[in-house]
């Protein structure tokens, strides 16, 4: 994260769903023996930055901002509902000049911009995850292949450790391995015309922000090679350890056929060193007449602060939730 990036003021105008921001700076006390501004912008800001490690350690607060933050009880509220809330596409704001990152309340403004770009060969991966993806542990694949409509409502998740090479050619590494699949009761036409798959970033649960660049479209318009950059909250290990954000860059191919189409992603680069390996891939298949199936199945190599390696048997850990979340962030898009 940049030196530049502060915590400002946001002033609630109207409903919260309209808001809109506007910087104000105040200083002072309140009188009475009570704690002053500064005093409960900073306790507010430590509690924040708990949840959230690569935001800055300072802060400027209104009564404004300091009473959204009271109203939702945010001071008492575990970090995992502060990523519900604290989703950075949820609002808009006037004022974002390229190079901060200025938050108000703990909704803040996209600055992660694509800071390295692709080569073309870093596009041929989808060999390499069709072959790894094709090793499914029995165990694994028979739950799937037994899963009732029932399971694939409630959502069924899997993990493993796998060799897997993230390179055509290179040397296989071993990497905690997520399968995870949700049924979602909407048709498959509506599903793509209303969350098309070159979105399926900038829809992740938890997503702060980040940029998409594409390179290729066919011939009806749709995004087939693209990079992106997604930052998402940082990964949860346990109630009492938080990283860094997610942060990584990917190289995108995406496969459109009549009844499915499927994702292929690798990351190529992580500005924070949080991402050492992450590769897979996001399907959205028409199940039947009325439900769309979404599949996730990636490969993974995570990274602490300083780059210090994750075991992957805490990865699968972590892993047995985080996907499905995404993908119940996409059913949340057309539950208005």
């Amino acid at each position: 994260m940049k030196n530049a990036m502060h915590w400002r003021a946001v002033v609630a105008v109207g409903a919260v769903v309209a808001l809109s921001s506007v910087l104000v700076v105040v200083s002072g006390c309140q009188a009475g023996g009570e704690p002053s501004l500064q005093e409960r912008c900073d306790e507010a800001v430590a509690n924040l930055t708990r949840c959230y490690p690569d935001l800055a350690a300072e802060g400027e607060c209104t009564e404004e901002t300091l009473a959204m933050y009271e109203s939702h009880a945010l001071d008492v509220e575990a970090c995992d509902s502060m990523d519900n809330l604290g989703k950075a596409d949820a609002f808009g704001f006037s004022d974002c000049t390229p190079g901060t990152h200025v938050c108000g309340y703990i909704f803040c403004c996209d600055d992660y911009v694509i800071t390295k770009l692709p080569y073309t060969d870093d596009f041929n991966i989808v060999g390499l995850v069709d072959d790894y993806q094709a090793l499914i542990p029995e165990g694994a694949a028979l739950d799937f292949l037994y899963a009732t409509r029932e399971d694939l409502l409630d959502g069924m998740a899997r993990t493993w450790e796998q060799d897997v090479s993230e390179l055509p050619g290179a040397a296989s590494l071993p990497m905690a391995v997520e399968l995870s699949k949700l049924l979602i009761e909407v048709d498959y036409d509506q599903f793509i015309a209303q969350m098309p798959p070159q979105d399926w970033g900038v829809e992740l649960a938890y997503y702060l922000g980040g940029e998409v660049i594409v390179y290729e479209e066919d011939e009806l318009g749709r995004a087939v090679r693209q990079a992106e950059r997604m930052v998402l909250s940082p990964i949860k290990i346990d109630m009492d350890l938080r990283l860094g954000n997610m942060d990584m860059t990917k190289v995108e191919v995406i496969q459109y056929e009549a009844d499915r189409a499927k994702v292929y992603w690798r990351v190529y680069y992580s500005d924070n060193d949080s991402t050492e390996t992450d590769v897979g891939s996001v399907e959205f298949i028409r199940h039947d007449e009325t439900s769309t199936l979404v599949v996730f199945h990636s490969a993974h190599r995570l990274n602490a602060p300083l780059g210090i390696h994750l075991s992957n048997d805490i990865v699968q850990f972590s892993l047995q939730t985080f996907f499905l979340d995404h993908a119940e962030n996409y059913a949340d898009l057309f539950s208005y």
